[in-house]
């Protein structure tokens, strides 16, 4: 059953950050990133920062890698 909870878990990984991928990309094409709340961009950075620590506390690899990749992403802009 553990398989089947991974397997979630990375498809998760894999339709989060292609949520937000886009966005970024447009941002560094057009270099603005000017129709962007800078609360909302602080929020979900401290949002995701936690999701990380979380997913480090409990050494769940999903969870660390998603979030990983995501606050990256959201320091990119």
């Amino acid at each position: 059953m553990q398989s089947l909870e991974l397997w979630f878990g990375y498809l998760a990984v894999g339709l989060t950050i292609s949520s937000f991928v886009p966005q970024v990309w447009r941002s560094i094409r057009t270099r603005s990133v000017r129709d962007l709340s800078i609360w909302t961009l602080i929020i979900f950075v401290c949002s995701s920062s936690c999701w990380l620590t979380y997913g480090i506390l409990i050494q769940d690899v999903p969870i660390i890698l998603t979030n990983t990749i995501i606050v990256i992403l959201q320091i990119t802009l």
